[in-house]
């Protein structure tokens, strides 16, 4: 069942099941969702020179040496561009709930895509939300800090999770991330 407003409000404000920082009840609720801005840091990946650059996925160790890191104000994502950036707001996702991440029609309607598939976030979940975004114009889309960026819905398990994600049976890692972060394989 997804949650609409009043749940939503409820989640936060009277079971705690939810907690997202910061957050402005006026501004970020939404009939069945909350908006959420476009935090301070992006990273992209390096662009390949020839044949010895490391390829993506070949070893299993962090691949944060890969990628470009920027803090900015205001950014352009060129056509065609790959970059990982962050929400402004941190969550804490309670072991009854889901919730799923989706752009903003608006920005959508420009050609910017808020994530390539990783859409789902686990009950249990702690910490910023990292973005995979990807520009599909043919021009340019510019980024401001703090932009409203992308929604997130949530949905009430039938019961609590047995194991939330961050439990020690899962190696979860991503649990507490700050900023954009680069993946761990």
């Amino acid at each position: 069942m997804l949650l609409t407003d009043r749940q939503i409000h409820d989640a936060i404000y009277l079971t705690g099941e939810l907690e997202i920082s910061p957050f402005d009840y006026d501004e970020h609720l939404q009939p069945a969702s909350v908006d959420i801005q476009l935090g301070p840091e992006i990273s992209g990946y390096r662009k390949s020179t020839g044949a010895l650059n490391p390829l993506l996925g070949v070893h299993p160790q962090d691949m944060w040496h890969l990628t470009l890191h920027a803090k900015y104000k205001s950014v352009p994502l060129q056509p065609g561009e790959f970059i990982l950036a962050h929400t402004l707001q941190a969550v804490r996702i309670g072991s009854t709930l889901a919730c799923r991440i989706e752009g903003k029609s608006s920005l959508a309607r420009m050609g910017l895509v808020v994530h390539s598939t990783a859409g789902f976030v686990d009950p249990g979940f702690q910490g910023q939300l990292t973005l995979e975004m990807t520009n599909l114009n043919s021009v340019p889309v510019i980024l401001t800090l703090g932009m409203p960026i992308a929604q997130l819905s949530f949905m009430r398990l039938s019961e609590a999770v047995a194991h939330p994600y961050g439990s020690p049976r899962y190696r979860s890692h991503y649990q507490g991330q700050r900023g954009a972060t680069a993946p761990r394989v």
